[in-house]
C-alpha cells in the first residue's frame, strides 16, 4: 500500500509455499528474488530461485542456475560477514553493507538478481549503481587533498644547558 492505494498485490496458496514466511512475502511483493525449497515431481528436495513479476510467479529451473555465494565473491569490495550475506540475500532482503575501494568506504544496498546471475547493488538514495560508478566515486573522493600544513619555524636554543 502507498498512500492508501495497493501497489502490488498477490494471493500466495501456502501449499505452493511450504515455510512461507512474512518478510519472504513482502521482499518478494517488493520485487526481490528469493530462493525457494520445494519437492519435485520425483520427490526430492530441492531448491530453486523464485521471484514475482510482471506476469506473476517466475521461477528459475536448475538450468537456469544462480550461485549468489560465488556472485559474492566476485566482489571483494563488498563489507559484510560473507555468510551472513549469502543468508540474507537468499531470504529476498535487502542487505545494507559497505563498499570498499582503496580505502574508502560507502554506504550500499545489495540484493540477488537471479534473472541476471549477479547482484543488484543500490546507493544509500535507494538508485541503482553499478561496481564500475561506486569504485568510480571512491577514486574521486580520494583525490581530495587534505589541506597541507605550514612548515613551522624551527627554533634553535640553549636553555639550562641543552640544545633544543
Amino acid at each position: 500500500m502507498e498512500k492508501d492505494q495497493p501497489t502490488r498485490s498477490y494471493e500466495f496458496e501456502l501449499k505452493d509455499w511450504p515455510g512461507l514466511k512474512a518478510n519472504q512475502a513482502w521482499s518478494l511483493l517488493e520485487g526481490r528474488a528469493l530462493k525457494q525449497s520445494y519437492t519435485d515431481a520425483t520427490g526430492h528436495e530441492n531448491q530453486r530461485w523464485v521471484e514475482l513479476g510482471e506476469q506473476g510467479v517466475q521461477h528459475y529451473a536448475a538450468e537456469h542456475p544462480f550461485d549468489v555465494s560465488t556472485a559474492v565473491n566476485a566482489m571483494p569490495q563488498i563489507t559484510r560477514n560473507r555468510e551472513e550475506l549469502i543468508r540474507y540475500l537468499e531470504n529476498g532482503q535487502q542487505v545494507p553493507t559497505h563498499w570498499k575501494h582503496e580505502g574508502q568506504f560507502q554506504n550500499i544496498f545489495v540484493q540477488a538478481d537471479p534473472a541476471n546471475n549477479n547482484l543488484k547493488l543500490f546507493d544509500t538514495k535507494g538508485k541503482p549503481i553499478t561496481a564500475e560508478q561506486l569504485s568510480q566515486r571512491a577514486k574521486q573522493r580520494s583525490v581530495v587533498k587534505k589541506p597541507e600544513m605550514p612548515a613551522q619555524r624551527l627554533r634553535k636554543g640553549v636553555k639550562n644547558g641543552h640544545q633544543y
